[in-house]
């Protein structure tokens, strides 16, 4: 029997009464349980992440120390410094990129891309290392990778540990000037340190290195400089 096909008499009108009223009371519940389950869902729901502004650094501070986390890797015989706080974020295809900006990010870009940097790392390394993480002259720098040579005997000329110093700009501006000392047996045998000095550009959020770079130089001191600490792996 359906309830809308009843006697129009006093009958269904005294049951239309109670059952109306509970019928609504229903509807009522159902309507306020679906707006307090789209409350839940809306608070539950995750908040867009912000949009970093144009030209804004990267969030990870720096002790603008040593760094406890620092670890080597090689490229080719030279050992490069990687740190999960510092950089680089991102290796591929013999590449490093995505350095912190701050003191120690621009050191360790500066030893990772100027290694990378070397005829020994091969062209399939220097030559994009050289058009996509420097500034300045590139094709003056390509040409002179390219004539580079060697005479070291193998490991001779390998670090054995890095110094550094800021010799000019501000690692948490746009520009800085990296001083580079390293030890090594070569070095060591002349009564000295392997120097170079490496302008690092802040560009694109990323330190780039600029073309053409000084050569090596032999230095005869670090003081003023700090260690990287010595180099295992």
């Amino acid at each position: 029997m359906s309830y809308l096909a009843g006697d129009p008499g006093p009958r269904p009108r005294l049951g239309r009464g109670p059952w109306s009223v509970v019928g609504a009371l229903l509807v009522l519940l159902v309507v306020l349980a679906a707006a307090l389950l789209g409350v839940v869902r809306a608070d539950e729901a995750p908040t867009p992440a912000a949009a970093a502004p144009a030209g804004s650094t990267d969030s990870t501070d720096s002790t603008d120390s040593t760094d406890s986390t620092l670890a080597w890797v090689r490229v080719g015989e030279q050992p490069v410094p990687v740190s999960a706080s510092h950089g680089p974020r991102v290796r591929h295809g013999g590449l490093a990129a995505g350095f912190a900006h701050d003191e120690l990010g621009a050191v360790i870009a500066a030893i990772n891309i100027s290694t990378r940097l070397t005829r020994s790392a091969g062209p399939d390394v220097y030559e994009p290392t050289a058009r996509h993480q420097c500034v300045g002259d590139i094709p003056a720098g390509l040409a002179a990778i390219a004539v580079q040579t060697g005479t070291a005997v193998a490991g001779a000329a390998t670090a054995t540990e890095f110094f550094y110093r800021i010799a000019g700009g501000d690692p948490r501006g746009d520009t800085v000037v990296i001083a580079l000392a390293a030890h090594s047996p070569q070095a060591g045998a002349q009564g000295g340190y392997a120097g170079l000095e490496r302008t690092m550009v802040w560009s694109h959020r990323d330190w780039r290195m600029q073309l053409p770079a000084t050569a090596p130089h032999l230095t005869g001191s670090v003081d003023g400089y700090l260690s990287l600490g010595t180099i295992h792996g």
